[in-house]
């Protein structure tokens, strides 16, 4: 099929390159004219696992073509794909770059002769697709659904794994008031061999805040229930493990930590808490969840004082900046926080990552980074893990103080002075 994806951003540019690897013709736009130059010439814009492999693959065979213009994407293609970002703000969720896409495509429908199914595929509330397509009438003074489609079709995508999430996810959600448009958008994922599960547009909408806020709260109820079994010396890690928890829809196995980050969970989460709270409907639960999760970073901090004494020129080193491996998104990482902490206790601050680095010196230009995570362990008097990047499990560590935030170095290598955030 032919394809456009407006928004080359995480969500878009990993739909529109494994689609295209799949065998379909892909354009990709985007207001941002430096992603297109770069995507053009084969470069990625950012650092995802096996991104850069996918996309000269994508491009070099010709099923994904960067557009300048979206009149150009939007005359050739049968579907379109809106991937642009959906950001939280303090009443519920920014909705300007999808509304913004409405009005560039209004004109585009009004005069195309071809009837054409968009897609969104950005996150927004339940309502959000039907609330679309009466703006896309009202501005094309076209019909729904004699002269175009709007259907609901949210990613689940982890950033690290994003390209293995969309091939190899254990279910496609497809919300649709318009069934000859669900069966189309069907045959497109069908050749993928996964579950296909069709759903209203609102009821799809849905799926995705219920999918992140369960994410999240899993996440933030297995570190607590390890702050709590450390203080009977007993380690979270190994009751996970024997009860088999796991998260998300991949159906990973459930690890304790110092919490999630990204762009996505807490921003979801924090949307539809201020929906509920428009409509009386407030979540102690998930205010809960956030809770647990924004206060493991102050802990940790309070854990290094409490080894070290007064923080105060000690020198303290930040092990993996980016919220996680596989990616250099430092959106909501825990290093964030722990970093703004410890400068305000007056310590010396040392940082690594092997891709985030220079995303952070933006953030935190005055703070120390090193070539190497061996020069940072060197270079430290304690040193916190904060993302599980597997080149940090086989560091010599010595007798160095070390906080693990993500259950990264084995056993057998744990030194005298290794501590867990949420285990011994």
């Amino acid at each position: 099929m032919n394809l456009l994806v407006i928004g080359a951003g995480y969500a878009g540019l990993i739909t529109a390159i494994c689609f295209a690897n799949n065998g379909n013709r892909v354009y990709v736009y985007d207001k941002i004219k430096e992603k297109l130059d770069k995507l053009k010439a084969s470069e990625t814009p950012f650092f995802e696992e096996n991104l850069a492999s996918n996309l000269d693959k994508a491009i070099s065979s010709n099923n994904l073509t960067p557009v300048y213009n979206l009149s150009e994407g939007f005359e050739k293609a049968e579907i379109i794909f809106i991937c642009v970002a959906t950001p939280c703000k303090e009443n519920g969720i920014d909705l300007s770059q999808l509304y913004s896409v409405c009005e560039e495509l209004a004109p585009l429908i009004k005069s195309s002769s071809s009837r054409k199914i968009i897609v969104i595929r950005s996150t927004v509330i339940p309502g959000t697709t039907i609330a679309f397509t009466k703006k896309l009438e009202e501005l094309s003074s076209k019909k729904y659904p004699q002269d175009f489609g709007v259907i609901a079709n949210p990613e689940f995508l982890r950033q690290g794994d994003a390209i293995q999430d969309f091939l190899n996810h254990n279910k496609v959600i497809i919300g649709s008031e318009n069934e000859e448009d669900a069966k189309t958008l069907k045959q497109l994922y069908e050749p993928l061999e996964r579950p296909i599960i069709l759903l209203s547009t609102k009821t799809a909408e849905m799926a995705k805040y219920v999918n992140n806020c369960l994410s999240a709260t899993k996440i933030s109820f297995i570190n607590e229930m390890g702050l709590i079994a450390k203080e009977f010396d007993v380690d979270i890690n190994e009751i996970s493990q024997a009860l088999d928890l796991r998260v998300g829809p991949g159906n990973f196995p459930l690890k304790a930590g110092c919490g999630f980050g990204g762009s996505c969970l807490e921003k979801d989460m924090r949307a539809l808490l201020a929906v509920a709270h428009k409509e009386n409907s407030p979540s102690i639960l998930l205010e809960s969840t956030i809770s647990v999760n924004d206060s493991l970073p102050i802990r940790m901090v309070n854990n290094l004082e409490n080894k070290l004494g007064p923080l105060e020129r000690r020198k303290i080193g930040i092990l993996g900046l980016s919220f996680k491996r596989g990616t250099d998104d430092i959106r909501n990482s825990r290093s964030v926080p722990i970093i703004i902490e410890l400068k305000r206790r007056n310590a010396t601050i040392f940082a690594y990552d092997p891709k985030a680095t220079e995303k952070m010196k933006s953030v935190f230009s005055e703070i120390s980074y090193c070539e190497t995570a061996q020069e940072l362990i060197d270079k430290s008097e304690a040193v916190v893990i904060l993302a599980d990047w597997e080149e940090f499990s086989d560091l010599d560590y010595r007798d160095k103080i070390i906080l693990d935030g993500r259950n990264v170095i084995p056993k057998a290598k744990r030194g005298k002075n290794y501590e867990g955030v949420c285990w011994p």
